[in-house]
């Protein structure tokens, strides 16, 4: 079943809280517990997180146009953490966020929250590799994707006066060197600052 976009509301009701384990993610997808979700043990099946985690991945690259019939992706590697079982009915928000862009590699970390519970029952990472349209040779990402990626994060978590704060950076970075900060996925170190600053200026982000 689809599942809406998060809201604009439920986003600035995570940002206001200090302490909200998905205060900072770039994107999160809300997902809907379905009753056959469950297993006979009357949770959801282990194997069920690993479709949720799909999904918000989905969502997420939507975001920056690399989901579609030109890019072509496998898994290189999953894995998730369960802390706390989930039932029917609950809405799980899942934060997710690249936590490395490689040279033809995007590994995503995942956080999953329980609305029912109000706490966090698992968490997650992923890794997946860019391929050709043969499927036998990677692609690399593209300097332009890259600085997509690195919008977003940055987008994402520094609200609304991030298009100035993108542009102060870029000032301040000469020549090549935003670049290679995206490639290194150093960005996180300058998204790390528009928080800090965001924080102290009290605006929601």
């Amino acid at each position: 079943m689809s599942n809406p976009p998060m809201s604009d509301a439920v986003r600035q009701d995570i940002a206001r809280q200090d302490n909200h384990p998905l205060k900072g993610f770039a994107v999160i997808y809300e997902q809907k517990v379905e009753w056959g979700d469950m297993d006979a043990f009357n949770h959801v099946n282990n194997v069920v997180y690993y479709n949720y985690a799909q999904r918000a991945r989905i969502h997420y690259l939507e975001q920056v146009d690399m989901f579609n019939l030109q890019t072509h992706t496998v898994i290189a590697s999953s894995s998730c953490q369960y802390l706390n079982s989930v039932t029917f009915p609950d809405v799980l928000w899942i934060g997710i966020r690249a936590k490395k862009i490689g040279n033809t590699s995007l590994t995503h970390d995942y956080v999953y929250f329980s609305t029912a519970q109000q706490k966090v029952v698992a968490t997650a990472s992923s890794v997946i590799v860019f391929f050709d349209q043969t499927g036998k040779n990677k692609q690399p990402i593209s300097d332009g994707q890259r600085q997509q990626l690195a919008e977003l994060e940055v987008r994402r978590m520094a609200g609304e006066n991030v298009d100035n704060k993108m542009k102060q950076l870029k000032r301040q970075l000469e020549g090549n060197v935003w670049d290679e900060l995206v490639k290194d996925g150093q960005y996180t170190a300058l998204v790390e600052d528009i928080n800090i600053e965001n924080q102290s200026e009290g605006q929601i982000y």
